[in-house]
């Protein structure tokens, strides 16, 4: 199932067999664990938390950008009731200069009356009545000017009346918008407190993510610390273990650690049967794809169904263990399923179907460590080797 060679990377049905209990429990600590805990962990327990290390940087990335979002939002929202806010002052300010013109014009128009009134009556008094005027005109030009004067005091006297009444009714409206005005002055401090307030909140929100997701990402950096070492001195009496799966990889040129990764590869790839064929015509034990590499000169149907033929195929395409990203894993026998997410995988289904089930059978591996024989991971089984059988074929 070998996918090496760029843009003919297949990866359809590699592992398509190989199926996780449903709900399986968690095999990882939190991301939240004591970095320096990390250094305590044996090999094989470092590796089962890089799945959910794994988990813990994509969700936590995920929620910090989530965050980052409301938080663009927020602020935005803050802007927009800061201009309202300040719209709202504006109306204030342009009502009370309204009623400040207002009262003004009002003062000046009705001493404008008064003066007139004080220098065409300089007796004083309301505008004089007819017979008052006829009493006290004492030639016919007297008579007409006093008439004159009556006449113009009493519209005077309306005008005044007039100018007050508009005066006043100007001072209402005026004081009834600027009441409106501090209304909404209010209502838009009230929007902007809140607005500030829901920033601030999402500013936390978006501190605590990115801890988080700080603290997630160098957790995965120490784990694969742990797991980088080369482990292949701990397995130096592994030839003359019983497994004769171990014997024929070991055979055909896997050594050490990649000895072990290349039996955990075979196991979940193909349960060891020689003859196994997927639905995407995945041939054999490392299930090699037929679309992918049909035209090389080594490739040979027959032949790679049969075990040794297929091991050494996959020696030389994994270069002896060293190079695994086709099986979804990297350099050091760790998960690294970049080419199946290329290809159109989702997290959970590279998950089950790759990266735990290798997991699983790495750790069932028949000749490991001896410091490894009391290790207990809460690993999910596969639904076949749950129910007593083996890996469903391909």
């Amino acid at each position: 199932m070998d996918m090496g060679r760029g843009a003919r990377i297949i990866v359809a049905g590699c592992a398509a067999a190989v199926t996780l209990v449903p709900n399986a429990p968690a095999f990882a600590t939190s991301s939240d664990r004591p970095t320096a805990s990390i250094q305590a962990l044996t090999f094989i327990e470092a590796l089962a938390a890089i799945p959910a290390a794994t988990r813990a940087v994509t969700t936590t990335r995920t929620q910090y950008q989530d965050a980052r979002a409301r938080q663009v939002l927020a602020l935005a929202a803050r802007h927009a009731a800061d201009a309202s806010l300040g719209a709202a002052h504006g109306t204030v300010r342009e009502t009370g200069l309204a009623l400040a013109l207002a009262d003004r014009a009002a003062i000046r128009g009705q001493d404008a009356i008064d003066d007139a009134a004080r220098t065409m009556y300089v007796s004083g008094g309301t505008a004089p009545t007819l017979a008052e005027v006829l009493l006290t005109a004492d030639s016919s030009v007297g008579f007409t000017r006093s008439l004159l004067t009556r006449q113009y005091l009493a519209a005077v006297s309306r005008d005044s009346v007039l100018t007050k009444s508009r005066a006043e009714h100007a001072r209402a409206l005026a004081a009834s918008a600027a009441a409106a005005a501090a209304i909404g002055r209010d209502e838009a401090a009230a929007l902007a407190e809140a607005a500030r307030s829901e920033a601030a909140r999402t500013a936390r929100d978006v501190a605590a993510t990115q801890r988080a997701a700080d603290r997630a990402r160098g957790r995965y950096r120490d784990l694969m610390r742990v797991t980088r070492a080369d482990r292949s001195a701990d397995y130096g009496r592994i030839k003359r273990c019983g497994d004769w799966l171990t014997r024929l990889l070991a055979r055909s040129g896997f050594e050490g650690e990649n000895l072990r990764e290349a039996w955990a590869v075979v196991m979940r790839e193909s349960g060891g049967r020689a003859d196994a064929v997927s639905a995407t015509d995945d041939l054999g034990l490392f299930q090699i794809n037929t679309e992918t590499w049909q035209d090389e000169e080594w490739f040979d149907r027959d032949l790679l169904l049969t075990k040794r033929y297929n091991a050494r195929v996959s020696r030389q395409l994994s270069r002896g263990g060293r190079t695994w990203y086709s099986w979804g894993l990297d350099g050091h026998g760790r998960p690294d399923a970049r080419a199946y997410v290329k290809a159109g995988w989702s997290q959970e289904r590279v998950e089950s179907h790759i990266v735990i089930p290798y997991i699983h059978w790495y750790a069932q591996y028949p000749c490991r460590p001896s410091y490894e024989k009391d290790v207990t991971l809460d690993l999910p089984l596969p639904q076949a080797q749950a129910a007593g059988g083996g890996v469903l074929p391909h």
